[in-house]
């Protein structure tokens, strides 16, 4: 008899839509996570790019005037324009 009883209660429906539920969260949270890992990783690639884009700006700039005096110019150059492009890439849906 308690078998049955133990059966009964697994088995009815609210109990069964209960548990769907649950699994249905669990398994949002986990695409959710996913998601938020690949814009993590996004996000620090386009760093490291930016960096890099910044780099080769200043390096431009300083061999452009023949000397790295511009250094700071070149700087404030490359990061408006990195702030830019950051911008309209990040816009994009």
């Amino acid at each position: 008899m308690p078998l049955f009883g133990y059966v009964w209660f697994h088995c009815h429906p609210y109990v069964m839509w209960r548990r769907l539920d649950r699994r249905r969260v669990v398994m949002l949270a986990r695409e959710v996570e996913k998601e938020v890992q690949k814009r993590r990783k996004a996000v620090s690639r386009m760093k490291e790019l930016v960096k890099g884009l910044l780099l080769l700006r200043v390096l431009k700039e300083g061999s452009r005037h023949g000397r790295l005096v511009s250094y700071s110019k070149a700087l404030g150059k490359s990061m408006r324009l990195a702030h830019e492009w950051a911008k309209s890439w990040f816009s994009e849906p």
